[in-house]
């Protein structure tokens, strides 16, 4: 890894901004179509577990907590069960980075780029993602720093004029359906993006203080979280249940019906730029930590050097995840689910239990 170290707060901005990232978009319809009207507690659920999936995070980092994750999964495992393990944690990291991709191609030539190939925003975003990897964690983090405060006061100017058009009967009954359809949206809510969050626990070994590096990721989780619940809730207030739906991007959709008097209209592109620098902090988190974990594994000793054939296959592979918007979305709300569960609580669990008993095996001997 870099000869680097951050600080706590930097790693707590990185974080929120990594949760915001895509879900800000594509979170509420997935939400409201499983809870309806009670979206907004399905949010809060989901955080809720989300705040217990990162205590999990945290136990397996004390563990080694001057290790990356593959480093941590050679330690535990030994050598080559390790890297098998680490192999899966590292592809997931980078199908993730290619979702999120496809995610930002399909919403730009949806709604801003329509007539604009899919292959050359592609190009272009990645060649930017690539050329921030290869200046290293510090600058990202740096340009963190510069841009959270306009992510949240764009977000907050944004919430502040959807204000006007709420109306409190979109979240009327309250629990009509019990509580099945709140822990349907709260699973999904934890799958995208809290269980996600375990791509920072090959970053932790670069924070200055890594005591604090576990009470940053809290942090972080938390306050993108309420960013994800007001936004949710924003939505089913103003857009109502089915309009919230049947919308790919309801966010967006969002700043399409704000009016405040006849000077200020159509803020969408807020939410654009919002979810245009988000996203960007969240694939270069995914591609950097891909590109350590392969390097690792690989025995690389400069990181960099695999940043442009990554780059290349990530480009490819972003293109033909998915065929359509359709097979998208059935693929989050089935495929993804059980999939981002088995990696990013079971793994790291059984990594856990291993971890402690071979310790406590250590110990007798």
């Amino acid at each position: 890894m870099e000869k680097l170290k951050i600080s706590a707060l930097q790693f707590t901005n990185i974080v929120i901004l990594f949760t915001i990232g895509s879900s800000i978009l594509i979170i509420p319809s997935g939400v409201a179509e499983e809870a309806r009207q009670d979206g907004w507690l399905a949010g809060i659920v989901g955080l809720a577990g989300g705040i217990l999936v990162i205590l999990l995070f945290n136990a397996l980092q004390k563990q080694h907590p001057n290790l990356t994750l593959s480093e941590s999964c050679e330690v535990i495992l030994g050598k080559w069960v390790g890297k098998g393990v680490s192999f899966i944690f590292i592809s997931f990291f980078f199908m993730l980075a290619s979702t999120v991709m496809w995610d930002l191609v399909n919403f730009l030539t949806t709604h801003i780029l329509i007539h604009t190939p899919i292959e050359v925003i592609s190009i272009l975003f990645i060649s930017l993602i690539i050329y921030a990897t290869r200046l290293g964690l510090e600058t990202i983090v740096r340009c963190g720093e510069i841009f959270l405060p306009w992510v949240i006061g764009l977000f907050l100017v944004l919430i502040l004029f959807a204000l006007p058009e709420a109306k409190f009967s979109n979240v009327l009954p309250f629990l009509e359906e019990g509580l099945k359809p709140v822990f349907r949206g709260a699973i999904l809510s934890m799958s995208i993006p809290y269980l996600q969050l375990i791509v920072f626990l090959m970053l932790y070994p670069a924070v200055q203080s890594v005591p604090k590096s576990g009470k940053s990721l809290l942090i972080g989780t938390l306050l993108g979280g309420i960013v994800l619940i007001s936004i949710t809730t924003s939505c089913l207030l103003v857009l109502g249940i089915d309009s919230t739906i049947i919308q790919s991007h309801p966010s967006y959709i969002l700043g399409k019906k704000i009016r405040l008097g006849n000077f200020i209209q159509r803020i969408e592109v807020i939410v654009a730029i919002i979810w245009m620098l988000t996203i960007f902090f969240k694939l270069v988190i995914l591609f950097y930590s891909s590109t350590l974990g392969f390097a690792q594994l690989l025995g690389v000793k400069d990181y960099r050097t695999l940043t442009f054939p990554l780059g290349i296959i990530l480009t490819v592979l972003s293109l033909v995840i998915f065929p359509n918007s359709t097979y998208a979305n059935e693929f989050a709300g089935t495929v993804w689910i059980p999939y981002s569960f088995t990696i990013c609580v079971l793994l790291p669990f059984l990594l856990v239990i291993i971890g402690k008993m071979r310790r406590k095996k250590a110990d007798n001997t």
